[in-house]
């Protein structure tokens, strides 16, 4: 079952993330499984929601990709199944390229 994990990484800045945007998007999106990443950048760090085909695939890129990069002492991302999905396919192509990092930011 599909599955969406929300986290919030504390003391991450907005260039920070926008830099590890830069070095993962390819990798991410070639990920198994990888279906969706959205985030944003509030006081408290980079809040983040990804949702993946399931919990396994989820699990595997986060304990070999993102855990290691992560500060000691952040709290495990929550993951939740996923019980309805609704989506324009052609709206979230148009967002992932608009969004889409290509160089780091000035």
């Amino acid at each position: 079952m599909a599955v969406m994990k929300i986290q919030i990484v504390k003391g991450f800045t907005a260039d920070f993330y926008d830099q590890q945007a830069i070095t993962l998007t390819g990798a991410l999106r070639q990920a198994p499984g990888f279906l969706a990443h959205f985030g944003y950048v509030q006081d408290d760090g980079v809040h983040v929601a990804e949702v993946w085909r399931s919990r396994e695939d989820h699990d595997n890129w986060y304990d070999t990709v993102i855990r290691p990069a992560v500060p000691a002492g952040t709290p495990e991302p929550e993951v939740f199944e996923v019980r309805h999905a609704t989506a324009d396919a052609e709206g979230l192509r148009t967002l992932t390229d608009a969004l889409a990092p290509t160089e780091a930011p000035a």
